[in-house]
């Protein structure tokens, strides 16, 4: 058996498939399995993939949905079809440098008690020209501490899918992807995750984070495209959640972990706002 099962969910985007395999093609290390999870799209190019991939010693299958279950329940239908101790959720537009499963599984097989293993990721906006898609621009993202402090991520998403292996057995434990969750279901995941145990960080920016401008790109990884407003209101969906499992426990848990910065936040917010609204006054002689 492999170490790690390596999840791919995507729907009608030959191209950015062809480039994931490509990638995984140069891993230093090599005991993975590919899971390409078909969220009800064409065949043909993912049963083309997985071929391509066998021809080059990779061993990968395919998943084939007659529904569309979306990217939380795709990428749990991945891990249940796969038997691998470690778990990667490579969507469909990210890549990776060639060290990436070398360094993060030496994190974890070093460190017994971490649930999961991150690193440093690249931004990169990509745009499209001759069915092509080209990089406009890359930015190294702000690395986590390690390990990853709890308030950190309860006050935002600090860490990516692409740049994070973690533990089957505790993903088994906490019941996976939550599927309610159209986006963010990364985020809950971690915030489950993290209650078990530490996320450590590797130094090294070994992924890269993929993203279009909106309107361009129609695949399984519209979170990165999605609209903002409903990240808000799934963003508000969680913290509600965990906050009423504190309520109904009557202990502080994660929920008031979530909310604490978060309301420390908006009032700073509303002060600076009223701060601003005085000195504009000053100057036009409003009231």
């Amino acid at each position: 058996m492999n170490t790690i099962a390596v999840i791919t969910r995507t729907k009608n985007r030959p191209y950015f498939l062809n480039r994931v395999l490509e990638h995984l093609l140069k891993q230093s290390f090599k005991e993975f399995t590919w899971v390409i999870v078909n969220d009800a799209g064409d065949r043909k190019i993912p049963d083309v993939c997985c071929e391509v991939a066998r021809k080059n010693n990779l061993d990968a299958n395919v998943i084939h949905l007659t529904k569309a279950l979306g990217r939380a329940g795709a990428a749990n239908e991945g891990v249940e079809n796969s038997n691998e101790p470690f778990i990667h959720i490579h969507d469909d537009d990210d890549t990776l440098e060639p060290r990436f499963y070398e360094k993060m599984v030496s994190i974890l097989k070093k460190n017994s008690a971490a649930v999961a293993s991150t690193c440093g990721v690249t931004r990169i906006v990509e745009y499209e020209k001759k069915a092509n898609w080209h990089t406009k621009t890359k930015t190294k993202l702000d690395l986590a501490n390690s390990p990853l402090p709890i308030f950190d991520l309860a006050y935002e998403n600090k860490i990516t899918t692409i740049g994070t292996l973690f533990r089957r057995v505790h993903f088994d434990t906490i019941g996976g992807f939550d599927r309610s969750l159209p986006v963010l279901e990364d985020w809950d995941l971690w915030l489950r995750l993290i209650q078990i145990g530490d996320f450590l960080l590797h130094p090294e920016y070994l992924a890269n984070y993929h993203i279009r401008p909106v309107g361009k790109d129609k695949g399984m990884d519209d979170v990165a495209n999605s609209k903002l407003s409903q990240h808000i209101q799934v963003e508000r969906q969680i913290r509600n959640k965990y906050l009423r499992d504190d309520l109904k426990s009557g202990a502080m848990g994660m929920g008031w972990a979530l909310n604490l910065h978060h309301r420390q936040t908006l009032n700073r917010l509303d002060a600076l706002l009223a701060r601003l609204s005085g000195i504009k006054n000053r100057f036009t002689g409003g009231g």
